[in-house]
């Protein structure tokens, strides 16, 4: 019996120790990620994705990571790049538990004062930890809206594929979308998203598509990707679809 209660305080005590030692750990990594110095926030980012900090606590881990997109970084580079990595990290391996840094993340989303790296770091960890969400898609919405930055992609395009990505649940900004089919840097993106958006739940056989695609003028923009979109896939799988599907696509090349 005192050989069982001994190896029982053992274990207990490795456990706290254990515990202890993951907090002075997760102490160090948020002193370093608000060091005054970039490059130490940046050693300690990189820190982060090569897994030093794989064993700590998912909950802290990302409680402490959210902490440090309140305010976007900058105007140094270096401190920039480690608050991208902070997000890109807490989207890939925390998105359960990172639902409280999407109100941060969306108010650099549509801040065209914040560089457009971070607005693209914040696109696609939002879009990564809550896709569809209805605030997403509505900040998305609102970054497509805002001409800026006019001068560099990194804002439009992302936001574009992003919601192209989360399909139905993305209708919503359908005519925020067709709106950059007018851009010539977007236009191919925002065709693709609403393709995607409009994509049947059930796909119809290859001759209905087809059919539409003959008709491709009196289709809306959205209608004539779903049937680009179901086609490819269609044909990857079928021989014979993708044969009946080259003369139809080389007439609409042809009128074009």
């Amino acid at each position: 019996m005192i050989r069982a209660f001994l190896v029982v305080l053992a274990i207990g005590g490795s456990a706290r120790g254990g515990d202890d030692t993951e907090t002075r750990r997760l102490a160090e990594l948020e002193k370093r990620l608000t060091h005054a110095d970039p490059k130490v926030r940046l050693a300690a980012a990189g820190d982060l994705l090569n897994g030093r900090y794989r064993k700590a606590p998912p909950e802290q881990l990302a409680a402490l990571l959210i902490r440090q997109l309140q305010t976007p970084a900058g105007p140094e580079r270096a401190s920039m790049t480690a608050q991208g990595f902070v997000m890109e990290h807490l989207a890939r391996r925390y998105a359960p538990q990172a639902k409280a840094a999407i109100p941060p993340l969306l108010r650099m989303v549509t801040d065209d004062r914040v560089d457009v790296y971070l607005r693209g770091q914040a696109i696609e960890a939002s879009a990564a930890i809550a896709p569809g969400d209805a605030r997403v898609v509505e900040a998305f919405i609102v970054a497509l809206e805002n001409p800026k930055p006019t001068s560099t992609s990194g804002v439009h395009d992302r936001a574009i594929e992003r919601l192209g990505d989360m399909g139905k649940a993305a209708w919503p900004a359908k005519k925020a979308i067709a709106r950059m089919l007018d851009h010539p840097w977007y236009q191919d993106r925002a065709f693709d998203a609403l393709g995607k958006l409009a994509r049947d739940d059930e796909p119809q056989p290859a001759a209905t598509y087809l059919d539409r695609l003959k008709h491709i003028d009196k289709l809306g923009h959205e209608q004539a990707s779903s049937a680009f979109l179901h086609l490819a896939e269609l044909g990857k799988k079928d021989r014979e679809t993708a044969a009946a599907a080259r003369p139809v696509l080389w007439a609409v090349v042809a009128a074009r």
